[in-house]
């Protein structure tokens, strides 16, 4: 086994076959991930699909090596599976031992006799492509469903017709399944349910039928207007029920007289010319007024609901006179439950219906179907058919999968045991989308996001400064970049850009989310003095709120009640005591003085001192004052971290992904100025910083021959460095001690 030592982390190299089997025994704490979702790959779904056999959406760390051992027993030749694949699978490479080898060179062998190919010993997978292409547009394409066309492959011709017409009116009864080719279908089970409900169906369809020469039955009380009519009872018979209820309650409380057609609806608050409103009302009513009448009357009208009248006016010419006589003059209960019992038998008759999915096919279809022979065995022959295409569709799956493996296998091996391409700049990972130029940089490194919320909380333990990126993409796409070089420029939420898509078409993008952290060693080292500033600019800005106010309000006084402001002045007031804001600029005061007595005595300690003892005061006072500051930026920005931003999107990763200076580069660039180019920012740069590197060498030079004139070297200074240090200390405790003394009266 090999190991580069890359992103702060050892990680495997795999270029060949021999490599995937040294990953088999590694230890799955040295992989970079232990689990990543399927969709965060760019690379073909479809071995990625064949990869995760157990539909979790994800590889992992079990289904890779599955995956690796089953091309490795398959395929033994370890020297030949790299990630520069020339396209073709050759069959004497297989593992002649293997099962799965075997089956793979059967189909292979079967797919090239039937493309016809010149090259009968080697396989592409644009040959399996096509080969399931034209396979799953033959009627018999393995999907289990006999379509019509399928029916022209029935063994005897003599029944083709008949089948071709079964079949239609069985998807026509079942709903059908739709055929791979586009066209309706069927099942063998739907056949089957089809087949076996034409009995029923004809048999109960004959006990319906009328007696020869008669108009009427038992079961047809109007004969051929029996279902209508009782279509138009049932429409709202409810109605009817309700209003007997409604007398029934009425008659067993009388109290009840009047209130029970009480509703929200209230008469005073109905406007009669806004119909929608009269039928709502009217709905709530019932079909008739109650009170008073225990029946409803046939011959008038005048008492049903005018929502209803047309509907009642049609049942009594043809149900109610029919049935109870034509000089019936009003519907009691007794008479109602007259009317439905005539119904009885043919609700019976129609709840009993056996074969229903048969109603809509052509009887004289149905009686046909009964007396043809082998239909059935017809069918099953097709499906047998059907069910062998299956088997070699199947194989010839195993035949794609072998080939996508040895594609892609390597590939997604350094897109999950290492990350190689991730720290290369001239190529790209499977998990990346693209790249964007906004606020005149580049930005090569992207990842998908599904949820923002949730990834930006993960990611902030990246330490990264990130942007959250729209693009309108069909469907827009969210996509996160971070910020490698530079500093924060004009990256702010609604900032725009173009986003360039790996297959070349660009796209326009929209900041929607920043999250700031230091970019460079600059921003990092002056972050505490910016906030110091952003501290003391609010408080200035505050103070400045606060007397703005109270100027205002005694404006406001002055302006509105001038007579209590001069009355207010030439009252006499007693001598009040200082405010606390007056101790605290007394205090202020003396420690201010305290302060500049304090500076003065520096100064005239620091004028007895050598200049070399001056020099090395201040590189000591700069040492223990910028030193750590800067020794703190720079190790924040070595905790920086690309994991965190995987994690984000369900990643589970166990290594560390640190950032080197180069990567940093790769990551994210300024625009760069064609080669040659006059008056550019680099040029002018170049030239600055030759000047002042001319000044720093001067001024050293300057500096060096002054000590060398003025110091004698065989004599010591007057005053050490060492002494200077403490001198500047007993200065500062002077001062200190003598802060605390002024404050002292002030506070009292």
């Amino acid at each position: 086994m090999k190991f580069n030592h890359v992103g702060k982390a050892y990680q495997l190299v795999i270029k060949n076959g021999q490599d995937l089997q040294d990953a088999l025994t590694l230890d799955e704490a040295l992989w970079v991930a232990m689990s990543a979702p399927l969709k965060a790959y760019t690379c073909d779904q479809k071995v990625l699909e064949y990869i995760d056999t157990p539909k979790l959406g994800s590889i992992t760390t079990e289904s890779l090596k599955r995956a690796i051992k089953w091309l490795l027993d398959v395929y033994p030749n370890k020297e030949a599976i790299t990630d520069h694949f020339n396209g073709k699978l050759t069959l004497s490479d297989l593992n002649a031992e293997n099962a799965d080898a075997k089956a793979i060179s059967h189909s292979a062998s079967y797919i090239l006799k039937d493309l016809n190919a010149e090259d009968q010993t080697a396989i592409t997978l644009a040959q399996v492509h096509e080969f399931q292409k034209i396979l799953t547009s033959r009627p018999l394409n393995g999907d289990g469903v006999i379509s019509i066309k399928a029916t022209a492959e029935a063994a005897a011709p003599e029944i083709r017709k008949d089948l071709s017409d079964f079949v239609a009116d069985a998807a026509k009864a079942t709903g059908g399944t739709t055929d791979l080719d586009g066209t309706q279908g069927v099942t063998l089970d739907q056949f089957k349910t089809f087949l076996n409900a034409i009995p029923g169906y004809l048999a109960w369809h004959k006990a319906g039928l009328l007696p020869e020469g008669q108009a009427s039955s038992e079961l047809y009380p109007f004969g051929g207007d029996t279902a209508a009519n009782l279509a138009l009872l049932k429409e709202n018979a409810d109605l009817v029920d309700k209003f007997f209820a409604l007398r029934d309650l009425q008659d067993f409380d009388a109290r009840l007289a009047g209130q029970v057609l009480e509703n929200d609806g209230k008469p005073g608050t109905l406007d009669p010319t806004a119909w929608p409103g009269v039928e709502s009302h009217l709905k709530t009513m019932p079909i008739v007024q109650p009170a008073g009448k225990a029946a409803i009357r046939l011959d008038n009208l005048e008492f049903i609901n005018p929502l209803y009248r047309a509907w009642w006016n049609a049942l009594t010419d043809k149900v109610l006179l029919p049935i109870l006589g034509a000089d019936t003059k009003e519907l009691t209960p007794a008479a109602w439950a007259k009317v439905k019992g005539v119904f009885g038998a043919y609700e019976a008759y129609m709840a009993s219906e056996q074969g229903g999915i048969c109603a809509a096919i052509d009887l004289a279809h149905l009686e046909h179907y009964v007396t043809l022979k082998g239909l059935m065995e017809a069918a099953q022959d097709l499906a047998d058919k059907d069910l062998a295409v299956a088997d070699i569709l199947r194989e010839a799956g195993t035949v794609e999968k072998a080939l996508l493996y040895l594609k892609w296998i390597v590939k997604l091996a350094n897109n999950f045991i290492s990350f190689p391409d991730l720290y290369t700049p001239e190529t790209a990972t499977l998990f990346e989308r693209g790249r964007l130029v906004i606020d005149g940089r580049w930005f090569n490194l992207t990842f998908p996001v599904d949820d923002m919320g949730a990834h930006s909380a993960q990611a902030a333990n990246s330490g990264l400064f990130l942007i959250y990126v729209e693009v309108n993409t069909a469907p827009a796409q969210i996509l996160c970049a971070p910020v490698t070089i530079g500093d924060k420029g004009n990256l702010v939420v609604g900032k725009r850009g173009i986003f360039f898509a790996p297959d070349g078409l660009t796209y326009n993008a929209k900041i929607l989310k920043v999250m700031e952290n230091p970019v460079c060693l600059k921003e990092a080292v002056l972050a505490p003095f910016s906030k110091f500033g952003k501290m003391a600019e609010d408080k200035v800005a505050s103070m400045s709120n606060a007397s703005e106010t109270v100027i205002n309000g005694k404006m406001a006084t002055v302006i509105n009640d001038p007579k209590a402001v001069a009355a207010g002045a030439a009252a006499v007031k007693p001598v009040e005591p200082k405010s606390d804001k007056s101790n605290m600029l007394m205090g202020l005061g003396i420690a201010f003085a305290a302060l500049s007595s304090a500076f003065a005595f520096i100064c005239k300690t620091i004028a007895g001192l050598s200049g070399l003892a001056i020099l090395i005061s201040l590189l000591c006072i700069l040492f223990v004052v910028i030193g750590p500051i800067v020794l703190l930026a720079i190790l924040r920005l070595r905790r920086q971290d690309l994991s965190s931003l995987l994690e984000g999107n369900g990643w589970a990763i166990n290594s560390r992904m640190r950032l080197s200076r180069k990567q940093r580069a790769t990551f994210s660039r300024n625009g760069r100025f064609p080669e040659g180019a006059q008056g550019t920012p680099f040029r002018r740069a170049m030239c600055i910083m030759g000047g002042c590197i001319l000044a720093v060498v001067l001024i050293a030079a300057g500096i060096v021959g002054y000590f060398w004139l003025t110091c004698d070297c065989d004599k010591k200074c007057d005053t050490p460095a060492e002494v200077v240090v403490e001198q500047v200390a007993e200065t500062a405790e002077t001062t200190v001690a003598a802060v605390e003394t002024t404050e002292a009266p002030a506070a009292n």
